[in-house]
């Protein structure tokens, strides 16, 4: 049996420059084995392992899948990064380091930008050399699923080419969580992988609504609590200023092309155009500590007007790490952000209008999507091209929104794993009732039995049968040219999808992701 091996695949996009795309995988020691399938029909007290590979927007929704699973009496451990370990420790989970730090790699690479395929190339070249860095710090998440013997993988988005090798050479279940319909879409000839399985969508269907084939179900998003305590100084500068100030942090993201400390300065310089108090969330960023910087004039770097910034800041500014964005939002008059899945729900929720700034990936479609529901104002330029005046004629058309963005905050629908904590099995109602169900939890986790109970013995169709149909159409989706030589055979694919010779699925999928 084949053991996983790192691979790189030279990727050009029509008039870029060459990108190198390369995942950072561990060379298993040892030949997996299949696992034994459920010894009963009963799904109860499962092995169920989670596979998640990403920032905190991409892990969090996965801990609090965990956290529900557990509440059903399931055994469950997350595999992730290596930075995201001590968040599902305190949230009651087990977890292992398998994937590098996500913030180091963030920051040590320069930060995200663009579209999805050459952001993910950056920071895999990246997690490599931290991996090199970080003898020890990651475990082979081969081994470790070997270890944990699980009777289903539940599989981020980032994690597509790893869950795919365990489930063909383990025969293990792997079910897909997507939190934006546009990845969705991008990895949409996985999920026809035989046999058939379901396909999770987490996404809130008042934001992002559209038809979807039989086997995805929508299941509202999956919301953890918020532990996050509320500064005492944060507390104070709100009574002291009173609400209807500006909340202003691009989370676990850092812009390619600004540094944070003209990430700093942008929001600054935002905040004392309008002439209205803030507040400035750290993030990943880590714009709080910068502005500890500038206020003892270590920041000079930012621009003459750095003096400016600093007795403004000093005034009218409160900066923290983090707050809980439930208790924040509610007291600004507007939300300036990155546009990630949490925030932008956080700030809907909140009745809040937002502004957009985008950086990566889906968080342009929210952006979108924000524009389409008229409850704020998604910017269509990356945040390293907006500039001061962008945002502040952003923030005052958002608050034009304000009317609507409550009305819309007012319509929420609660969390996808909250709303049917005691819902009843489909055995247990009428059969008139039965197709009436439409509880989140109990989409998920009787999908979950369906998989792994009607399906015992699954095993995935060869994956080497996914040739030049998959890779054609994957070419021209994509509009990119790429050229790779994976094990002694050369692979060509054009912009058009014209041209490819001897790719198989499987070696795309390992180099690809």
């Amino acid at each position: 049996m084949s053991r996983l091996s790192s691979s790189s695949l030279p990727v050009v996009l029509e008039d870029g420059p060459e990108l190198k795309v390369s995942l950072p995988l561990v060379p298993c020691s040892k030949p997996l084995e299949p696992v034994s399938a459920p010894s009963s029909p009963s799904w109860r007290g499962m092995r169920i392992a989670i596979v998640v590979n990403g920032s905190r927007g991409d892990v969090q929704p996965m801990v609090a899948l965990a956290q529900k699973l557990q509440e059903h009496g399931h055994e469950v451990i997350i595999f992730t990064n290596a930075d995201s370990v001590s968040t599902c420790n305190a949230c009651g989970i087990d977890a292992v380091s398998v994937f590098a730090d996500c913030c180091a790699v963030i920051q040590e690479s320069g930060g995200m930008s663009g579209d999805f395929v050459s952001g993910v190339s950056r920071a895999n070249s990246t997690a490599s050399k931290w991996l090199r860095s970080n003898p020890g710090a990651c475990a082979p998440v081969a081994e470790c699923l070997q270890g944990f013997q699980p009777q289903l993988v539940v599989c981020g988005t980032l994690a597509v080419g790893t869950c795919i090798r365990y489930e063909a050479q383990a025969s293990v279940p792997a079910v897909y969580v997507f939190l934006c319909r546009e990845l969705l879409e991008f990895f949409s000839d996985v999920l026809c992988l035989q046999p058939e399985r379901p396909c999770f969508l987490a996404t809130n269907p008042l934001l992002d609504s559209g038809p979807l084939q039989a086997n995805i179900r929508q299941t509202g998003t999956w919301d953890l609590p918020d532990y996050t305590e509320v500064p005492s100084k944060l507390e104070d500068f709100i009574t002291q200023k009173g609400n209807g100030g500006l909340a202003m942090g691009w989370g676990s993201m850092i812009a390619f092309g600004l540094p944070p400390e003209k990430m700093l300065a942008l929001a600054l310089r935002v905040l004392k155009s309008l002439q209205i108090h803030g507040v400035i969330l750290g993030g990943w960023a880590k714009l709080d500590e910068l502005a500890e910087q500038l206020a003892n004039g270590e920041l000079q770097s930012i621009g003459d007007d750095w003096q400016e910034l600093a007795k403004f800041a000093a005034e009218n500014v409160c900066f923290v790490a983090e707050a809980p964005h439930a208790w924040l939002f509610p007291r600004c008059s507007c939300v300036v952000h990155h546009g990630g899945l949490g925030t932008t729900q956080a700030a809907l929720r909140a009745g809040v209008p937002g502004v957009i700034t985008p950086i990566f990936g889906d968080q342009f479609f929210n952006a979108s999507h924000v524009n389409r529901l008229g409850v704020g104002v998604g910017l269509e330029q990356p945040l390293p091209e907006l500039t001061v005046e962008n945002i502040t004629a952003a923030v005052r058309s958002a608050w034009d929104m304000a009317k609507t963005a409550a009305e819309f905050g007012a319509t929420q629908i609660s969390s996808g794993l909250e709303e049917a904590t005691n819902a009843p099995s489909r055995r247990d109602l009428p059969p008139k009732r039965r197709k009436s169900v439409l509880s989140s939890d109990w989409q998920i986790l009787h999908a979950i039995a369906e998989t792994c109970c009607c399906h015992p013995r699954v095993h995935a169709s060869p994956l080497e049968e996914w040739t030049l149909g998959y890779a054609t159409a994957r070419a021209r989706s994509l509009r990119l040219k790429a050229v790779s030589r994976l094990h002694g055979c050369t692979y060509v694919y054009s912009a058009h999808g014209r041209t490819m010779l001897g790719v198989s699925f499987s070696d795309m999928l390992s180099s690809f992701l």
